[in-house]
């Protein structure tokens, strides 16, 4: 039987380090070898086959409308434009009320008119003119010009139409015309009556007949036939 292990001893003092030796000279580096050339390219691929375009997706749900904005400052006015085509003329409107009477003008030309008669009992037969007028009636022939029957013009004017009536039956056809103091016609026109025509038959005629004021004028009534009936009586007037 073995006997029973004795007790370990105490360790042993250490041992001092012992001095390190010198290094040795590094030895000189060698040379560096020439860089060798650089490898061509290799040549580029063929592009692939365009791959299928896929199918389009769904149009997405439109988004709500963004709040307004804050209104901007208004810009320069720019200038007017040419002027378009006038419109259509509007309705006429109602009537406005009546103003108040304007000044009196400046008196314009004096119109008028005079109406001259025979009274029906003077001497016509064997007549073929005659002058009549103021109820009276006298010989027409040249040489003659009427004193009681004639007028004198107040004013100067031109009278544009002339008007004629018998009161009585005649067999002739009576043409009545304005003569001066001469006994020529004043201007052209002259109103006639036809035969047998009384009244209330009235023949106007258009006429220009332009008397000077303070001249002396007369109607002359003449007959196609040579005799005058002395039972007619004759109007005439002018305007």
């Amino acid at each position: 039987m073995n006997g029973t292990d004795g007790a370990q001893g105490i360790a042993g003092i250490a041992g001092t380090n012992g001095t390190n030796g010198v290094d040795g000279i590094d030895g000189i580096a060698g040379h560096s070898g020439v860089a060798g050339a650089n490898g061509t390219n290799g040549i580029n691929g063929t592009d692939g086959v365009q791959g299928i375009a896929g199918v389009a997706g769904t149009n997405g749900t439109n988004g709500v409308d963004g709040a307004d904005g804050v209104q901007g400052i208004a810009g320069v006015e720019g200038p007017a434009g040419p002027t378009g085509p006038a419109g259509p003329t509007g309705a006429t409107g109602p009537t406005g009320p009546t103003g108040p009477p304007g000044p009196a003008g400046a008196d314009g030309s004096v119109g008028g008119g005079f109406i001259m008669a025979t009274n029906g009992t003077d001497s016509f037969p064997g007549k073929s003119t005659a002058f009549f007028g103021n109820g009276l009636s006298e010989d027409g022939t040249a040489g003659h010009f009427p004193i009681a029957s004639g007028f004198m013009a107040p004013f100067s004017t031109t009278f544009t139409t002339m008007y004629c009536r018998a009161s009585g039956s005649h067999t002739q056809t009576l043409t009545i015309i304005v003569v001066d103091s001469t006994n020529t016609q004043v201007g052209t026109g002259s109103c006639v009556i036809p035969v047998g025509a009384h009244v209330p038959a009235s023949q106007p005629a258009t006429v220009s007949i332009t008397i000077v004021a303070g001249e002396l004028y007369a109607f002359r009534i003449s007959t196609s036939g040579g005799n005058l009936n002395s039972a007619v009586t004759l109007y005439v007037g002018v305007k």
